[in-house]
């Protein structure tokens, strides 16, 4: 019978705080480095190991498991060893769908997730077909005081096709202090059964090899010799060879190799020794995990250097880009509308006199400012305004500005963009809505444009609210600049928003006397201009700035952060503090 825990979180662990919580699914890479996918496979690697690193904190148990390929008679050695029929045996291949344990009942958890996320299957009664259950543990109990201290596990296969139970047999490798490594007569020459044997040589694993299945002729010396020749050292007094016998389970355990495998095995892990093969294995997953710390570190410093680079040189093209279209824009500014304004104006000083009295004529030139000081009757209405404004957006030319951003962006993807299309920047900046397109970059116009015809109207009232009769009619008499004012808003409008204040030296001055009262209101509308033009240049970067810091949010989407990076060196200095 097989009966799952109940919902509940797992049990607090013994010394969890030596090892920081980590952010992992922030451990995160640009691809610029050309390193993503390393990246990607050892921080899972290290936070598969680190997750069972403190499950093992909590256990005073040695952890056993028989790991090996498919076909090699695991289930049914691991049978015998437990003198349990526990695992299903048989000729279908693969038996084992899950890692299943024989685990004395006061090591079961109480809790129903493992670690990693998985899940414990508690089988109080087992009837020799437990294949195991994917992404599961399951644990056959027992009471039996000789198997009190150690935790046997049946794995699935290391050359399985299947890529689930490759990862459940990795796992169970690192939950193991010791392993058992069944090979047979088809199997010991294989590829991955012999990457198998050399990871356990270089990571220094407690190990027993069982050469099952093995031919009455061949001998220890033999199968030594031959994984010699492929750099492998196996001790003898660890390998035992079972010949392959027809009645599995009761003929293996009674033969000779076979016990006097279970007698070394059981001297070797006798209790007594728990202590000292536990810290033995400790440190060595410690040693593992430091050098497992460092090698990510190393990778994603490397990663942050990338990411230093590519913001400055983002930085770099926004600013070229930005000189380029204020050059442009005053270009526009000096070929469509500063020969007009000149033109007007003399037109209009040649005609009449800017220093007389204020004459019907001048009052119709002027008669929108004037509306707008307030000094006319009948100003214009809020609807009349708005009227206004949109006719004068009508007459925008955006061109520019929508040009700034296209060139922006080609440069972006032609010198930022990695060339690997697997690599995760490369998809970010592609995303939807991450370019601004011309509708966005239109409306993000008018709405500044708007802003600063408002802005201009609130200027005018508060100015001709707040100042002395005389001032008033000085600026009344010299009315016709508010009208040049006008003039010079529209070319904002229209592109040239950098030579404003160079029109009123340039073009206006001419035209103005030494009169104080002209001066005061030449020094105003000057002012007025002077801020008109810092607070379009301001909108229109504002532009420029949002597809910068687009771009920018898309990379910080897949890179590591420094919060990420401080957790990591946390943990690592934590690492370094253990002995």
């Amino acid at each position: 019978m097989i009966v799952s825990h109940p919902q509940g979180v797992p049990p607090p662990r013994k010394n969890a705080e030596l090892f920081p919580d980590i952010p992992w699914t922030l451990i995160r890479s640009s691809g610029l480095t050309g390193a993503h996918r390393e990246i990607e496979a050892r921080a899972e690697a290290l936070r598969k190991k680190l997750a069972l690193c403190h499950y093992k904190e909590t256990q005073d148990v040695l952890w056993v498991s028989f790991i090996g390929g498919t076909g090699t008679g695991k289930s049914t050695l691991f049978n015998n060893l437990c003198q349990k029929k526990i695992s299903a045996t048989g000729v279908e291949r693969p038996k084992t769908e899950g890692p299943v344990a024989y685990v004395h009942a006061r090591d079961i958890p109480e809790s129903d997730v493992l670690f990693d996320g998985i899940r414990v299957m508690r089988i109080d009664t087992p009837d020799a077909s437990t294949k195991g259950e994917e992404n599961a543990l399951s644990f056959v109990v027992h009471e039996r005081d000789d198997l009190a201290h150690i935790n046997i596990i049946d794995a699935p296969d290391v050359d399985s096709l299947d890529g689930k139970n490759r990862s459940i047999a990795e796992t169970v490798y690192l939950l193991s202090d010791v392993v058992l490594f069944v090979t047979s007569q088809e199997k010991y020459a294989d590829d991955i059964p012999s990457r198998f044997l050399s990871r356990l040589q270089k990571e220094n694993k407690c190990y027993f090899i069982l050469f099952n299945k093995a031919d009455a002729h061949q001998t220890k010396k033999e199968i030594v010799d031959f994984y010699r020749f492929r750099n492998f050292t196996l001790q003898e007094d660890r390998l035992w060879m079972i010949p392959f016998l027809p009645s599995a389970n009761g003929a293996i355990a009674g033969h000779s190799e076979f016990r006097q495998f279970v007698d070394t095995f059981f001297t070797i892990l006798a209790p007594v020794h728990l202590p000292e093969i536990r810290e033995k294995e400790r440190r060595r997953s410690l040693d593992e995990i430091r050098e497992a710390l460092n090698r990510l570190l190393l990778l994603l410093e490397e990663e942050q250097r990338a990411r230093r680079d590519w913001i400055r040189e983002l930085d770099q093209i926004v600013d070229v880009v930005w000189r380029n279209l204020i050059e442009e824009m005053r270009l526009r500014f000096e070929r469509r509308h500063k020969s007009a304004i000149k033109q007007e104006l003399r037109i209009i000083f040649d005609k009449y006199d800017v220093l007389a009295k204020p004459r019907r004529y001048i009052t119709e030139i002027v008669s929108f400012p004037l509306r707008l000081l307030g000094l006319k009757k009948g100003n214009l209405s809020e609807e009349a305004n708005d009227e206004d404004l949109l006719r004068r957006r009508s007459r925008i030319d955006n061109e520019p500005v929508l040009a700034a951003v296209g060139s922006l962006n080609r440069q972006i993807f032609e010198l930022l963009s990695p060339r690997d299309a697997d690599a995760p920047l490369f998809e970010a900046l592609r995303k939807p809505r991450v370019m601004c397109n011309e509708e966005e970059i239109s409306a993000r116009i008018a709405q500044e444009q708007e802003l600063l015809a408002h802005w201009l109207a609130d200027t005018f009232r508060e100015l001709a609210a707040g100042i002395s009769p005389h001032k008033k009619i000085g600026i009344y008499s010299a009315s016709i600049l508010w009208g040049i004012t006008i003039i010079s808003f529209e070319a904002v409008l229209g592109g040239g928003i950098s030579l404003i204040e160079a029109a009123f030296d340039s073009v206006f001055a001419p035209f103005l006397t030494k009169g104080s009262v002209e001066l005061f209101a030449y020094g105003e509308l000057k002012k007025i201009t002077g801020q008109l033009n810092a607070r379009y240049e301001s909108g229109l970067w504002t532009i420029i700035e949002d597809q910068k810091n687009r771009y920018i949010a898309c990379f910080e989407e897949v890179t590591v952060s420094d919060e990420t990076m401080a957790s990591l060196n946390a943990a690592k200095k934590r690492l370094e503090e253990l002995q």
